[in-house]
């Protein structure tokens, strides 16, 4: 009876780790905002951010695929994957996908 019960939680703590590591990945996510190309910072990633109406920082953004120059201060919507682990204190970041007006 023991050796289930132990069973059982070895798996379930697997599990666990598992689904906290996914983060490392990336999650899909749609965002938008208006976008604005990022100044000096103390966390240091990414080269645009998504800002809300106020101009606060939602996102650091960053993309190989996209020229989101093409962008600045426009209100867009945004594809890609968002990286939960990141400097204390500074946003999470979203790899881009895709961009649309």
């Amino acid at each position: 009876m023991n050796v289930k019960r132990v069973i059982i939680a070895i798996l379930f703590y697997s599990l666990l780790i598992i689904s906290l590591g996914c983060n490392k990945i990336g999650l899909p996510v749609k965002e938008e905002g208006i976008l604005k190309k990022q100044g000096a910072t103390i966390y240091m990633y990414g080269s645009h951010v998504l800002t809300d109406q106020d101009g606060n920082t939602l996102y650091a953004l960053h993309s190989d695929k996209v020229d989101m120059d093409d962008y600045l201060n426009e209100y867009v919507k945004i594809k890609g994957r968002r990286y939960e682990h990141t400097v204390d204190g500074g946003p999470k970041l979203i790899e881009v996908k895709t961009i649309k007006k």
